[in-house]
C-alpha cells in the first residue's frame, strides 16, 4: 500500500501455511546524484510482520536502517553475526547496495499465514530506483507463498545510469566540479579517462602513479571564504595511497590523518573523501595530490561547501 508520505509497502513474502520466518536480504540500486546519505537514503521505511491473519502488524519496526543493523544509514561495509552490508558502491548510500539480516534469536513463527513487508521510503523521489528482495523461511509441507520461479530476465543486473551530482540533503549549497573540467596536470604518471560503471558519470579521470608523482589542478575562482572539500574518488584493488595539499600546505582529512588510502579489497567503490576546511581566495586555490604508495587513482568529481 502507498502511504501519504510516498512510502510503499514492499512484500518480502506472503505465505499461507505453517512455518518460521528467519530472515531476508535486500538488493537496492539507488541512482541518486546526492553524494551524502542525508538526502539520498532509501531506507526510512519500517518493517511490518502480520502473523496468522492480523490486520495490524504485531511487529512494526523503526526502519530499514535499524532492521539491517545500521542504527542509521552508513556507507561502510560491515559483517555482524546476524546482519551485514556486503555491498555499497557509493558515494555514501547511492549506487548498488546489498543488506542481509538473519532472525535467529528473534525468528517469527506462524501457524496459518505470514505477510512480511518493508516500506520503501526515500529522502527524495529517485526515478529508476530498484529494490529486489529475498525472504528466508522454513515451512511445513503444503504451505504456499507468492514467489514464482526465477526467469532469465530476473538474472539481469540493471546498470547504473549516468547522473549529475545534486545539491540536496547533506550537500545542500554545494558546488560540484567534474574532474575532467578541472584539467588536472600530472608531474609523473599517466592520466587518462577510464570507464567506471559505479561512478556518477560512468567514467573517471584515471591517474596511474608511482611514489613521488604529483597531480595538480586549480579550483576555479569563486566566493572567498572557508569551504569544506570532498573528493569523490574510486577505492579499488590496486588503489594508491596519496596526500593532498592546498596552495602548498598539507590538507589533512577530516579525521586528522594525512594519508588517503584508495585501496579496496574487492569490487571498486566510489566514496567521499572529506578534508578539513580550507581558505579559498578570490583567485581560487591550487590542489596538489602526491602519490605516497604506487597505484591507481580514479577521480569522479570534487565538491565544496561553504563553512
Amino acid at each position: 500500500m502507498l502511504a501519504g508520505n510516498g512510502a510503499l509497502d514492499l512484500p518480502f513474502t506472503v505465505t499461507i501455511g505453517k512455518g518460521v520466518f528467519v530472515g531476508c536480504a535486500a538488493m537496492v540500486m539507488n541512482p541518486t546524484g546526492v553524494p551524502t546519505a542525508g538526502g539520498n537514503w532509501w531506507g526510512e521505511g519500517d518493517e511490518k510482520f502480520l502473523v496468522d491473519g492480523e490486520t495490524r502488524p504485531s511487529t512494526f519496526g523503526t526502519g530499514s536502517e535499524d532492521y539491517f543493523n545500521y542504527s542509521w544509514s552508513r556507507p561502510d561495509l560491515f559483517a555482524n553475526p546476524y546482519a551485514g552490508q556486503a555491498l555499497d558502491s557509493g558515494p555514501d548510500t547511492a549506487g548498488f547496495v546489498s543488506n542481509h539480516r538473519f532472525q535467529v534469536m528473534d525468528a517469527i513463527p506462524f501457524e496459518r499465514s505470514l505477510a512480511a513487508l518493508m516500506e520503501l521510503w526515500t529522502h527524495n523521489r529517485t526515478p529508476g530506483l530498484s529494490y529486489a528482495r529475498i525472504a528466508y523461511h522454513y515451512a511445513r509441507p503444503g504451505a504456499i507463498d507468492d514467489h514464482r520461479g526465477l526467469m532469465p530476465s530476473d538474472l539481469r543486473i540493471t546498470p547504473l545510469p549516468k547522473r549529475d551530482p545534486q545539491a540536496l540533503g547533506g550537500a545542500a549549497g554545494a558546488r560540484f566540479y567534474a574532474f575532467d573540467t578541472l584539467r588536472p596536470e600530472a608531474e609523473g604518471g599517466q592520466v587518462t579517462t577510464r570507464l567506471c560503471p559505479v561512478a556518477t558519470r560512468l567514467e573517471v579521470v584515471h591517474w596511474q602513479a608511482a611514489k613521488g608523482d604529483q597531480l595538480r589542478w586549480r579550483l576555479p575562482a569563486g566566493p572567498a571564504g572557508r569551504v569544506a572539500v570532498r573528493l569523490v574518488a574510486v577505492h579499488q584493488p590496486g588503489g594508491a595511497t596519496v596526500s593532498l595539499r592546498a596552495d602548498g600546505r598539507a590538507l589533512p582529512l577530516a579525521s586528522g590523518a594525512d594519508a588517503i588510502r584508495l585501496q579496496a579489497d574487492f569490487a571498486p567503490r566510489v566514496l567521499n573523501v572529506p578534508f578539513q576546511p580550507v581558505q579559498v581566495g578570490t583567485n581560487g586555490v591550487e590542489f596538489t595530490l602526491e602519490c605516497l604508495e604506487a597505484g591507481s587513482v580514479g577521480l569522479d568529481y570534487l565538491w565544496v561547501k561553504d563553512e
